[in-house]
């Protein structure tokens, strides 16, 4: 993604470029020399969800929270699933057979003649509030599988609730809530849109 972002700089007024400095570094443990007045901090896409503990939830917010202006906002998206979900998805247990799982995408392989299918197999592990998604990417040559390569996604969803707790030890105040960056109301399950300032 810091190679995808460097690219994308590349195409944009000199003017933007100057401005625009890529850092790759753990959210737990932000550099110590990153200024501390930002105005805003943006976490889109599930990007809070790939810590899998509250104890390292609460680290990146007590550190964001300190590169944060007086009055500085941050922004974060993540999803929390209905009980109802987390049981369909958990039962039965999916297969372990590659060719019987749910394709997700197929696209040729840049570059090359082969063709990538994508499946994915999803669970969840309720006591650690885990959604599991494994990925097998199967290889094809000629319409055949001749690999299958395998990849894993963790992802821990918050409660509403158990989110405002942890935004409140970290010196947030709640601006608002939404169910998706247009601002519909939050529903009580699924997209959390999150906006909070610094205090």
């Amino acid at each position: 993604m810091i190679a995808q972002a460097r690219d994308h700089a590349t195409g944009l007024p000199q003017a933007v470029q100057d401005r625009v400095t890529l850092i790759e570094a753990d959210m737990r443990q932000l550099p110590a020399d990153l200024h501390d007045n930002y105005a805003l901090i943006s976490l889109p896409y599930r990007t809070f969800q790939h810590l899998l503990t509250p104890a390292d939830q609460l680290l990146a917010l007590r550190g964001f929270r300190q590169h944060l202006a007086p009055g500085g906002r941050l922004v974060l998206n993540q999803f929390d699933p209905t009980l109802d979900m987390v049981r369909v998805l958990n039962e039965p247990e999916p297969s372990d057979e590659v060719s019987e799982l749910p394709v997700d995408m197929e696209f040729v392989e840049p570059g090359s003649e082969r063709t990538v299918r994508v499946r994915y197999r999803r669970g969840y592990a309720v006591e650690q509030q885990i959604l599991q998604q494994l990925f097998f990417y199967e290889i094809l040559e000629a319409g055949k599988v001749v690999d299958v390569e395998r990849g894993e996604l963790l992802l821990r969803y918050t409660y509403r609730y158990e989110m405002e707790h942890l935004l409140a030890a970290a010196g947030f105040q709640i601006l608002s809530l939404a169910g998706d960056f247009d601002g519909a109301p939050y529903a009580g399950h699924g997209e959390q849109v999150w906006v909070v300032e610094a205090n």
